[in-house]
């Protein structure tokens, strides 16, 4: 499978957001076209948000996430375990909302 319209090894740096957006089902197979783009020693950058905090209290009352991005999460571990990347760092970090009012 072929998503990016690229040829193998053109990207040194590639950023990733929200990998939980993919289905379930090829997200391994997106992890996989990630790995295909990059250069020898390129870099994926893959951020994705932790399901935590109020605002998925709120969000999942119309979509839940919850499992999606578990599924992102194991994903990602998973390819690191196999010698897909080489995890260089894992950061955490909270992001303050705040909603006066929904009326």
């Amino acid at each position: 499978m072929t998503i990016f319209k690229r040829r193998a090894g053109a990207f040194q740096w590639l950023a990733v957001k929200s990998l939980h957006h993919v289905p379930v089902p090829l997200m391994g197979k997106a992890l996989e076209e990630i790995h295909r783009v990059l250069r020898p020693g390129g870099r994926a950058y893959i951020f994705e948000p932790v399901y935590a905090g109020q605002f998925n209290e709120i969000l999942r009352l119309f979509n839940d996430e919850k499992e999606v991005r578990q599924a992102a999460f194991d994903t990602l571990k998973d390819a690191v375990s196999r010698g897909d990347f080489a995890l260089k760092d894992e950061i955490f970090f909270q992001s303050k909302s705040e909603f006066g009012t929904f009326a």
